[in-house]
């Protein structure tokens, strides 16, 4: 069982992550923009960041970056709805460990949390 936080700015898609994740994980988390996912995953340090690239407010894949900067060890899982090569290796540069294209389902989500895990 790992820890996760979830950086999502839209609140029906924080409710199904919750959803698929209740029973295997334990959800220390939730951010809406840039600035709370790096304040939370400073402050839970979690296993996993399951991170949304599209954010209202600020860009998931600068608050990657700073994630695995402050601990490599956190394991971060990207998803979008956005699907090109550039977007994909940008997040990958940026320290991503796991990419998941929306809409993806609770299997998809589980198996790239447990890729990550190793």
């Amino acid at each position: 069982m790992a820890d996760v936080l979830i950086v999502e700015d839209l609140g029906l898609q924080r409710a199904v992550l919750r959803g698929f994740l209740s029973t295997t994980h334990t959800v220390v988390g939730e951010a809406t923009t840039e600035r709370e996912a790096v304040r939370l995953a400073r402050h839970h340090a979690p296993d996993v960041v399951v991170m949304d690239l599209n954010l209202e407010r600020g860009n998931g894949v600068e608050a990657t970056a700073v994630i695995k900067t402050l601990d490599p060890s956190i394991a971060v899982v990207v998803s979008t709805v956005t699907v090109t090569e550039a977007v994909r290796e940008q997040a990958m540069e940026a320290g991503a460990d796991a990419y998941l294209s929306k809409p993806y389902g609770k299997a998809d989500l589980l198996e790239a949390i447990e890729s990550t895990l190793g």
